[in-house]
């Protein structure tokens, strides 16, 4: 168990058959992030990895073992956040959501979604935004939606189609990444964005603008 900036860390690790990590934090007793993970590793498996860890093929042999990961937010205020960093709070809001990780390294998948809810900054209403992401062997999806305060929204979509297994990244690097196929869609309504201005406090005021696309 620990501390940093205020906030309190509690964890188990255990190490056998598999290995499985539990990692909790806390902010003046609440809970605010909880990780559970584990991977069909054997402590001697996982010793020999650490040890030949720059070698490709003790690292391609246990590509297909199975691994878990989940993170759950049930509410973390953003204006904590910054403090816990050391930092004074940018803007106030609250964060929510899961991120789960299943399948083996060779074969991956991953979901993630994450919500931004009563974003403001003082006095200035910010609206909220949330975050869709799903990734496997073939590619990975990103949906972005924003809802300003004023009205209106804008809604993202972003696809990727390239190998993320990890066997081909062992084997090509990033370049698998870098020379697959990207595909985007952007859609606004009526979006208002006099809310940016609102971010900047030294500069005056200005008229507010509405943007829309088809």
């Amino acid at each position: 168990m620990g501390q940093l900036h205020g906030l309190a860390f509690q964890g188990e690790l255990g190490i056998a058959d598999k290995v499985k990590l539990t990692l909790g934090a806390q902010a003046q007793g609440d809970a605010v992030a909880q990780l559970e993970a584990g991977a069909s590793l054997s402590g001697a498996e996982l010793e020999e990895l650490l040890q030949h860890r720059d070698d490709p093929e003790t690292i391609a042999g246990l590509l297909d073992r199975s691994v878990t990961m989940t993170l759950d937010i049930p509410g973390l205020p953003i204006g904590r956040a910054s403090r816990f960093a050391g930092r004074g709070a940018m803007a106030e809001g609250r964060l929510t959501g899961r991120v789960s990780l299943s399948g083996t390294p060779a074969r991956p998948r991953l979901v993630a979604k994450l919500d931004l809810k009563d974003l403001s900054q003082g006095k200035n209403k910010l609206g909220a935004m949330d975050l869709y992401a799903e990734a496997e062997q073939t590619g990975a999806l990103l949906h972005l939606g924003i809802d300003p305060p004023g009205g209106g929204n804008f809604i993202g979509h972003a696809n990727l189609k390239a190998d993320l297994g990890a066997r081909t990244l062992l084997r090509e690097g990033v370049s698998s990444i870098l020379d697959g196929e990207l595909s985007g869609q952007m859609e606004a309504k009526r979006l208002d964005l006099g809310f940016l201005s609102t971010c900047r406090s030294t500069r005056p005021s200005r008229p507010r603008k509405r943007w829309s696309t088809a």
